[in-house]
């Protein structure tokens, strides 16, 4: 397999693995009780980590440039969103944190931590010189 990531790639897949097995053995007696099929909830969990993975795919092939460009308004459709669960959010547990989006709920902090990581990994690399010129003084003290 020629990935220059590949320790993280095993790493990733391992830890999902694990997590099934935990999803597995905290989850059978409560799925069997509820559901009647004790692998209701390995089910569930192993469909969106193949999604996941597919997104994983797709998303590592589009160019860094697509993603910089877009990198703003990912921000902002995640600041909307945020202000929207707001106005419109969905209350569970005693908490409005869900947007109900027809036959699923969305947790709109999930897209704003996703579009944080993308805003200041695009502020770093914009500042890439200013950056380097800085360590350079810091090892000079």
């Amino acid at each position: 397999m020629n990935c220059p990531d590949f320790p993280l790639l095993l790493a990733v897949v391992s830890l999902t693995v694990f997590g099934w097995v935990m999803v597995y053995s905290s989850s059978a007696m409560a799925a069997e009780t509820r559901y009647g099929d004790q692998y209701f909830f390995l089910k569930k969990q192993m469909l969106w980590s193949v999604i996941g993975f597919i997104v994983f795919l797709v998303s590592s092939n589009i160019p860094i440039s697509t993603w910089q460009k877009t990198t703003r308004w990912f921000y902002f459709v995640a600041v909307f969103s945020l202000i929207m669960v707001l106005i419109f959010g969905r209350q569970i547990g005693g908490a409005h944190r869900w947007l109900n989006l027809g036959p699923m709920n969305f947790q709109p902090s999930e897209l704003a931590k996703l579009a944080l990581i993308f805003l200041v990994a695009d502020y770093m690399d914009r500042r890439q010189s200013r950056m380097a010129k800085a360590e350079a003084e810091l090892k000079r003290l």
